[in-house]
């Protein structure tokens, strides 16, 4: 009932709203509310004030069901009052922290339930009842509801959405580990013995103390300072050589979906409900709006500040699962500024791979994304050429999707390939890679001609398009998207000159480890590659094999690797030759390595000018160290922690919270003031109460009455008064004539609690300070005796 009235607060007044989003809004709710997340008016308050619902006129429920809240929330959402109310001035979508809105309050319950719905019982089955209507309803309303879909874009919704895709994963990752566990425990115990192989040859002399903790842990010494990558992977122990890299190919299953893997199929009702939902909202920025690269740049950084890394990795792979299905169906059917959509998606790709987040299962993915837009827009069959060559008459997408498909097959094979001196690579990668860039080497090398290269560089610096074209051309690209160009790390097409002679430079001296390796069919990729931009690119490849090289003294030499049985000769390699001329080009390829071998320093002195070349036109690739997916995890986990810590934001937290204690401490002081006030008010009102009404006794019965008895003294009292002293009588509550003349009641009580018993007051002179005897005649004492005596003779007379 509280709740409620605070979202009927909400949806009347402005100002509450207002002052309400000032002391931190649903945040300090988090909690409290998730403790009753199946409560049925607990989630429809939430929904009536996230779908701009009047509550008064939503009816209760005591279960929820997916169809009754589809059809009211259809009725009765989106009420004008309630939208203009919420987009006004201290509306609760302005506020810059996503707990504070009521859709993290609203995730916050989802993620309660989701692990409460582990459980098979009444709870659990009621937690994923109450999710599964909740999902359908925020996805039917998604497809109808422009308010919600605009809100859909904003932070508010997106990181609480994460964060509970992220509890939907790290369930699903616990049970695939201890799985794993179980399945390979043997297998562990032999690896830990050719660990302890390997630490007792290289400890060497110190391999008696190495054999005590064997059996403990796996130790394997750091590389030395004289160390050499080449050798120590030829003279690697075999066993070493098993140990992939974290997310190798090898141990992953490709023929299942990430998103079957990390949420589950259609039993697991959550996880769907989530990941439907959040297909929705992509596919619904990349198809109806332009610059829908924020929002997946949004998405890929709204992972939870305490994720570890593989729930992280987890959820990347299922968003770019998504994003893949979405882009396969935009470029069969979609318009132009859906199309410059996907190829700004490929740009937030290349951006996240360039800052290290990306193993090589997204590696992977990625590149295949890339690949598939590069194919649908260089076809002529296709239904996105066609559209790209009638819509789009400068070739501007085209030459976009180009770039972007380079970068990320050079950034891609470079990440394949042997990082530090315990990173054997991923050979699977590589060659699928290699495959992949060797069969869209046409497409890939497609760019503008050079004479219309200033002339579009000034178009990018300073667009003169119209609105259309300049809303397509922004949205290709992630930079064009940001206001800052700063924060990505990917060149723009315009900054490269030549940007084929630039692919074809980096390509080489990138396969250049590749072709002296020792991995026969990673070797004979290689060389088809070459033999493709030989083809396509003659007269780029021959300058680049052909140098001449300064040599000690100050002479030139030069080195020709083109003609004379070197690269030239796979000129005459097909690559389509059939399987019964195998052994044919196996001879060539093999006395193409030979050659290699024996011309290595000529090899070496070419593929190291070609190095040069490279970093000069690609700085942006070649010059930075892309870090590993748990190095750069831990730094956008520690980015996330001080920008949560940042003065201006902490400074708000904290006067939110002052400002909640201040109005505490004032609503106690108040009570305690008016408690005070009422008993100091309540005291003085009972004593002037009392005194009035003794003064009335008083003036009612005088001196002497009947409720006091007889005024006459007895006579052992007179007695008692001649005997004593002036300082005695004044003392006894008498009169100057020995009556007594303040009294009081008895605390003795009788029928129906009447007390009749009168006794001397002996206080009443210190408790009300009232001398009353300057009022009585004064007297001398010989008068005061004789009119005793006369007292006493005449009790006598009638006695």
């Amino acid at each position: 009932a509280v709740f409620r009235l605070l979202i009927v607060m909400l949806q009347s007044s402005s100002s509450f709203t207002k002052q309400f989003q000032d002391d931190g809004g649903f945040a300090p709710l988090v909690l409290s509310i998730p403790k009753y997340s199946t409560s049925p008016s607990i989630m429809l308050s939430m929904l009536s004030q996230l779908l701009h619902a009047p509550i008064l006129h939503l009816p209760s429920f005591g279960a929820l069901d997916t169809a009754q809240l589809c059809s009211i929330f259809d009725t009765e959402s989106d009420a004008k009052e309630l939208i203009l109310h919420d987009s006004s001035k201290g509306g609760l979508k302005k506020s810059k922290e996503s707990l504070s809105g009521v859709f993290g309050l609203l995730a916050e319950c989802l993620g309660r339930n989701i692990q409460v719905g582990a459980s098979e019982n009444d709870l659990g089955l009621r937690a994923r009842k109450t999710n599964e209507a909740v999902l359908r309803l925020l996805t039917h309303r998604h497809c109808f509801s422009s308010p919600f879909q605009d809100f859909c874009s904003s932070p508010d919704f997106l990181e609480p959405l994460a964060q509970a895709l992220c509890l939907v994963h790290s369930g699903k990752i616990l049970g695939m580990e201890s799985t794993n566990e179980h399945i390979k425990e043997p297998a562990a115990d032999d690896n830990a013995s050719n660990y302890s192989f390997e630490r007792s040859k290289s400890i060497g002399a110190n391999s008696q103390s190495s054999d005590e903790a064997d059996d403990d842990c796996a130790f394997v010494g750091w590389p030395s300072s004289n160390f050499d990558s080449s050798t120590h992977h030829s003279e690697a122990d075999e066993s070493e050589k098993l140990i992939p890299r974290r997310g190798h190919l090898s141990t992953i299953n490709m023929e299942v979906s990430p998103t079957v893997r990390f949420v589950g199929g259609g039993g697991d009702s959550t996880g769907v409900g989530l990941v439907n939902l959040l297909t929705h909202v992509i596919s619904h920025a990349v198809k109806s709006g332009p610059q829908a690269a924020t929002l997946i740049d949004a998405l890929f950084k709204s992972f939870p500040l305490h994720a570890s890394p593989s729930e992280i990795e987890a959820f990347h792979l299922v968003l770019i699962d998504q994003c893949r299905s979405i882009v396969n169906e935009t470029v069969q059917r979609g318009s132009l500024i859906a199309f410059a959509n996907c190829v700004g998606i490929s740009s937030v790709l290349l951006h996240r791979l360039l800052t290290g987040f990306f193993a090589s299962e997204p590696i992977l993915a990625t590149f295949n994304i890339i690949l598939s837009i590069l194919e649908s827009a260089s076809k002529s069959e296709t239904y996105a050429f066609r559209i790209l060559t009638k819509e789009d008459s400068d070739n501007l997408i085209r030459s976009d999707v180009a770039h972007f498909a380079r970068m990320i097959s050079l950034v891609a094979l470079r990440r394949s390939k042997p990082n530090g001196p315990w990173d054997h690579g991923d050979e699977i990668l590589q060659q699928k890679v290699i495959e992949g860039i060797s069969k869209h080497l046409k497409e890939l090398l497609y760019s503008t001609k050079n004479t219309n290269f200033q002339q579009r560089k000034k178009i990018t610096s300073m667009p003169e398009l119209s609105t259309n074209q300049r809303a397509i051309w922004e949205s290709s690209s992630l930079d064009r998207c940001l206001s800052s160009r700063d924060n990505t790390k990917y060149p723009d097409i315009y900054s490269i000159d030549e940007p084929d002679r630039a692919f074809i430079v980096s390509l080489m001296s990138e396969l250049h480890s590749i072709l002296i390796s020792s991995n026969k069919p990673l070797r004979q990729a290689a060389v088809t590659l070459v033999v493709s931009m030989l083809k396509l690119r003659q007269g780029v490849m021959s300058d680049l094999l052909i140098k001449q090289v300064p040599v000690s003294g100050g002479g030139i030499r030069k080195i020709d690797l083109f003609h004379g049985g070197g690269f030239g000769a796979l000129l005459h390699h097909d690559i389509n030759r059939e399987e019964e001329d195998t052994s044919l080009e196996t001879l060539r390829l093999q006395t193409f390595f030979d050659w290699l071998n024996v011309n290595d320093a000529d090899v070496d002195d070419v593929f190291t000018l070609m190095n040069t070349e490279a970093l000069e036109r690609m700085p942006n690739i070649y010059s930075i160290q892309i870090p590993c997916p748990e190095d750069a995890i831990e730094e956008e986990q520690k980015d996330m922690f001080l920008h949560l810590s940042s003065k201006k934001l902490s400074d708000k937290v904290m006067m939110g919270s002052l400002n909640r204690n201040k109005l505490s401490q004032e609503s106690y002081e108040k009570t305690y003031e008016n408690q005070l006030k009422w008993r100091r008010q309540g005291l003085d009102d009972l004593s002037s109460g009392a005194m009035q009404w003794k003064a009335l006794l008083r003036q009612l019965k005088g001196s002497c009455s009947l409720w006091e008895g007889n005024s006459r003294p007895k006579q052992e009292t007179i007695d008692m008064f001649k005997n004593n002293t002036a300082k005695v009588a004044k003392a006894l509550p008498y009169s100057s004539a020995g009556v007594v003349s303040r009294w009081k009641l008895d605390v003795s009580e009788g029928y129906e609690r009447q007390r009749r018993k009168l006794l001397p007051n002996y206080e009443f002179d210190s408790l009300y300070h009232v001398d009353d005897r300057s009022l009585e005649p004064e007297t001398t004492e010989k008068e005061t005796l004789s009119e005793s005596n006369t007292d006493i003779d005449r009790s006598n007379h009638f006695a």
